[in-house]
């Protein structure tokens, strides 16, 4: 957590406002960095949050796809999230979709396999 603090202190100088065209360039590849990094942990067995646990123990019992399971889940906390008063915004939509995708793909990248993959 302390290493979070000071990444973000170091690097928010050097990379651009988030603002115009690069808004959504930084909700993609946010994205993707969230899914490469899900991998990154997951694989070595460096252990699983509630939400990696969840969608990993729903994808080996239904045999659905990380892709799926991670989508419903991102879904799910969406409209509950939106129910409880939260706004939604570009970034929420991107991520509650893309997160699916871009988990499947780190969890690929690292060699890992579940549900119906291949």
């Amino acid at each position: 957590m302390v290493l979070i603090g000071v990444f973000i202190d170091l690097l928010l100088p050097a990379l651009p406002s988030a603002t115009g065209w690069l808004r959504p360039v930084y909700h993609a590849a946010g994205t993707l960095l969230t899914g490469f990094a899900t991998g990154l942990y997951i694989a070595p067995g460096l252990g699983k949050g509630p939400r990696d646990g969840m969608m990993l123990g729903i994808a080996a019992r239904t045999g659905w796809s990380v892709r799926r399971v991670r989508t419903v889940i991102e879904l799910t906390v969406l409209v509950l999230g939106w129910a409880l008063g939260a706004t939604i915004g570009l970034g929420t939509i991107v991520f509650a979709l893309g997160s699916g995708p871009a988990t499947q793909w780190g969890l690929r990248v690292f060699g890992v396999r579940v549900g119906n993959e291949r």
